[in-house]
């Protein structure tokens, strides 16, 4: 129950931007393997449908990753359904310095996003690895986690 003094969506007046209109949210914990030198899924996903074709998305999400060795280049990138929302040649970032093989490393990602639909879009972390090497998602028995939160601005 909200207390008397909340502000609901309701007190707001028409035409206030910044409205959240729904979350959606995944923790996944299944350990996942990348030894493609191209992005693949990593299984880190959330489906969000706009109630909106005006309204953006902001996804963030948080995720460990442990490389095979020093010298590992990991690209991490976000996807909506098949369009990398990344800059195309690294994502949204090259990790490749992040320690020796073993090490738990976490990755942060945040995007605001305009679909431009009403329905249903997945959200995916992709990733690749220099040839030779690999690297896990959610190793050691640490959780992934991605949220959709829909705003109206």
């Amino acid at each position: 129950m909200l207390a008397s003094n909340a502000v609901t969506a309701g007190k707001l007046a028409s035409g206030v931007g910044g409205k959240i209109l729904q979350i959606q949210s995944a923790n996944l914990g299944t350990s996942i393997q990348i030894t493609s030198t191209s992005y693949v899924t990593t299984g880190v996903t959330v489906n969000i449908t706009p109630t909106s074709a005006s309204s953006k998305i902001l996804i963030a999400t948080s995720f460990p990753i442990y490389k095979s060795g020093s010298n590992a280049a990991v690209d991490v990138t976000l996807y909506r359904d098949s369009t990398n929302l990344g800059d195309g040649t690294y994502g949204f970032g090259q990790f490749a310095n992040l320690g020796g093989a073993g090490g738990i490393n976490g990755i942060n990602l945040q995007f605001s996003d305009s679909p431009n639909t009403t329905s249903q879009v997945t959200y995916a972390v992709y990733g690749k690895v220099n040839s030779g090497h690999n690297f896990y998602v959610m190793g050691n028995n640490v959780a992934a986690n991605i949220t959709a939160m829909e705003y109206s601005t």
